[in-house]
């Protein structure tokens, strides 16, 4: 047989990084000569073997590399003509592998993302100083690395892993030089281990002395030898191979290498032994297994003892019959019909059955039905797994059903009523028969019993008092934990408490912390009768039941501050009925008293008379304005903020005052209580800063504003203009101002007088919901 001229290089470099050539070529294009220039020769000096080559555009860069041959490419993003990403896009239609370092100073994300997308090989900003060029070095001799090892991984891909079998080369003495991926997973070797040595470390002694001069002298004679071979794992575990070693010449025509390509047939020759092994593993399995024939109803052919132990039937009782006879009057037959199904079109299922022992007890099985096919692909048998999943689905119903109680406790009005669900809740769903709720009593320093089950009262009693500090569900209080004790009688901690009692029946006990406000306790008369699951069931119930307590405080503060609210809102009507009916009564006497001395007398005091009682006239309505304000809730609902103004404005006497708006929003308000706090700022702005004052109504980023250029208001009066009764007005009544204030109250919302750079007062309206 000729020689294979199978590879025409040298293997050894293919089993690690690629070694740099003496001479790095280097094409570097910015279109700064000065700083290309400098760039070139700081990189040749940090590095002896990089030889690099200028170019000022990215034009004359592509006539370099259509001329010569570089090993790395270095650009510049902005340049004129055409800039960094085009000569990329250029450079990768003809070298697609060759490396291209975007080296710019006007860098972005977005740059960079073009760049990645367009094949860059490496992105890096132009920095300050002479370390970027260390950097840069660094880059591109990584760059070019990386490039010459993806070749060589490239060509190892197509000509040797893809073999997928087991494969080794050697040079011409035997040394192995290279050895891939399947070799290793076959012989338990890595390649650093296997590189360096020979083929003869897989030797298992099986083969003679002649058998391996045969083979030698047929590849150093050019031929391909072919056999089988039997070799050892690194962990001595004999294995056979069908072996085939060709001989890989160079230019020449010399030997330099050998390839050695093996099919591992260990399995084949093993089959009989395995399938031997394979049925004493069903027989042992401690999962429940059924082989069932392909054809008609599936007759049952072999089960093993696991299944003989859930099912309760024997072998000889089985055997020949369909698995139905498992099932009963609790069984889906849903489930069974999507397992008929998968049967029937020859496909895997996994089904949950509720099943049926011989003995008439249910169980959970979780059923798994496979089918099996011989080695030409006809389908042969059905392969059944069983697992008993009956603890797991009585978790999944305690769960469920501590799911559908937490809406009862939510429900509660009373903490006592809690009390009596959390028992009755730990009782029904958790199965935890004897339980006592207790809650922690400030005043005697202890855990009261509020609510228990007839179970732990038939057990232990009625439930005492906790007092006891060194008692053990005072510490699982206090430590917030929960705690379990698997036996009372035998735990130190119970013992060293002054209310032991040797006679207890209890057996063991689960404390459960309800937070701070006290502590559920679950007894037994069985030692060691909770487990985990039911802590962590326990725990979800003993949070539930804290948040259950809160919501009922919660709410009963809510409840006695609106009964609060309601008292002081029938006082405020009160006050306002006398306010209109005692009050404006003699005023209107007088009122009307003062027409008729106007007719009787000419006096100077009847005007002073009668300015006094329309400023008591208007005391009065601003005093029940406030008062309505106070005991009356806002009420919010989009506002445009614009077409309030200027319906306010048209309902406020403002003379030859002027009107301003910069408005676009809409609010959450009640409108009718918003229109009030514009008509008093205007009406504020035109009694104070005269009949020509100009009135300006805008946004803010977070609110509103009302400003105005009259006279101001002084710094320190900005925060007394607000009380009721101030004014700086003889006829003012000194509510205008404070009934703003007492609306932006209602609504959540921050009212302040703000310096302005003119003259002027400026109310700025803060903390608004904004609706669009």
């Amino acid at each position: 047989m000729e020689p294979t001229n199978y590879w025409n290089c040298r293997f050894r470099p293919m089993t690690t990084v690629s070694e740099l050539p003496e001479t790095v070529r280097i094409l570097h294009v910015d279109d700064e000569p000065d700083l290309a220039e400098l760039t070139a020769e700081i990189l040749e000096r940090h590095d002896e073997r990089l030889s690099v080559e200028t170019a000022t555009n990215a034009r004359e860069g592509l006539e370099y590399l259509s001329g010569k041959t570089f090993d790395c490419i270095v650009s510049d993003y902005d340049m004129p003509g055409m800039d960094g990403l085009e000569f990329l896009e250029a450079v990768r239609k003809e070298y697609d592998d060759l490396p291209f370092i975007l080296y710019t100073g006007k860098g972005s994300e977005e740059v960079a993302s073009e760049a990645i997308a367009r094949g860059v090989t490496d992105y890096l900003q132009k920095g300050t100083g002479t370390e970027q060029y260390a950097l840069l070095a660094n880059r591109i001799l990584n760059a070019i690395e990386a490039s010459r090892n993806r070749h060589h991984r490239r060509l190892f891909q197509n000509a040797v892993e893809a073999a997928g079998h087991s494969i080794y080369i050697t040079d011409q003495q035997g040394t192995i030089e290279y050895v891939n991926p399947a070799f290793e997973e076959t012989t338990g070797y890595t390649a650093a281990e296997a590189i360096g040595r020979t083929p003869r470390m897989l030797k298992s002694g099986e083969h003679d002395r002649a058998f391996y001069e045969e083979l030698w002298e047929t590849i150093l004679a050019g031929d391909t030898w072919h056999g089988e071979v039997t070799n050892t794992t690194k962990d001595g575990e004999q294995y056979v191979v069908d072996q085939t070693i060709a001989p890989v010449v160079d230019d020449t025509g010399a030997i330099s290498h050998l390839i050695a390509i093996n099919t591992d047939i260990t399995a084949q020759k093993r089959r009989k032994r395995d399938r031997e092994s394979l049925w004493k593993a069903i027989e042992t399995v401690h999962t429940p297994l059924v082989l069932a024939d392909h054809r008609e109803d599936n007759p049952m052919v072999y089960v093993n003892e696991a299944f003989e132990e859930l099912t309760g039937y024997t072998e000889d009782e089985v055997l020949g019959r369909n698995c139905r006879f498992l099932q009963g009057e609790k069984t889906d037959p849903e489930a069974v019909s999507r397992l008929r199904e998968a049967i029937e079109n020859e496909e895997s299922a996994t089904v949950e059955l509720r099943n049926y022992r011989k003995d008439g007890t249910t169980f959970w099985n979780e059923v798994t039905v496979s089918p099996v096919y011989d080695e030409d692909g006809t389908l042969v048998r059905y392969l059944g797994t069983q697992r008993d999943i009956t603890d797991r689905k009585e978790r999944e119903r305690r769960l469920d059903a501590l799911n559908q109680a937490t809406r009862e406790l939510f429900l509660a009005e009373t903490r006592e009523e809690i009390a009596e669900i959390g028992a009755e809740v730990a009782r029904d769903c958790l199965d935890f028969e004897a339980n006592v709720v207790n809650f922690y009593d400030d005043e005697q320093s202890a855990l009261r019993p509020v609510a228990a089950t007839e179970a732990a009262r038939d057990l232990v009693g009625d439930p005492s008092t906790l007092k006891d500090e060194k008692s053990i569900a005072r510490r699982a209080y206090e430590r917030g934990d929960a705690l379990t004790v698997e036996d009372v009688h035998d735990d130190p901690d119970v013992h060293d408490s002054d209310t032991y009692d040797p006679d207890s029946p209890v057996g063991s006990e689960l404390y459960l912390p309800l937070g701070e406000e006290g502590l559920l306790v679950a007894c037994s008369p069985t030692t060691a009768a909770f487990d985990q699951h039911d802590v962590v069931l326990g725990e979800i119930l003993a949070e539930t039941i804290d948040v259950a307590l809160h919501q009922v405080e919660r709410t009963e503060q809510l409840r006695d501050r609106e009964r609060e609210l309601t008292r002081q809102n029938d006082c405020l009507e009160e006050f306002a009925s006398i306010v209109s009916h005692d009050l404006r009564s003699p005023l209107s006497v007088a009122e009307g008293r003062l027409s008729l001395l106007e007719e009787e007398c000419d006096s100077s005091h009847v005007p002073h008379i009668d300015r006094a009682l329309d400023r008591m006239g208007g005391l009065i309505e601003d005093l029940l304005r406030l008062t309505r304000e106070r005991a009356t809730a806002a009420d919010p609902e989009p506002v445009d903020l614009a077409e309030l103004v200027d319906s306010c404005w048209k309902t406020v006497e403002t003379a030859d005052a002027a009107l301003v708006t910069d408005l676009d929003r809409t609010i959450y308000a009640d409108e009718s209580r918003l229109r009030q706090v514009f008509e008093n700022l205007v009406r504020n702005a035109v009694e104070h800063g005269g009949d020509a004052v100009t009135v300006a109504i805008g946004d803010r980023e977070d609110g509103f504003y009302v400003a105005d250029d009259g006279p101001g208001i002084p710094e320190t009066d900005r925060e007394a203009v607000f009380e009721t009764g101030y004014s700086t007005r003889d006829a003012g009544t000194g509510f205008g101002l404070n009934i703003v204030r007492e609306i932006a109250d209602a609504h959540g919302w921050d009212v302040r007088i703000k310096e302005t750079a003119e003259d002027g007062a400026r109310f700025v309206i803060t903390g608004v919901e904004f609706a669009d």
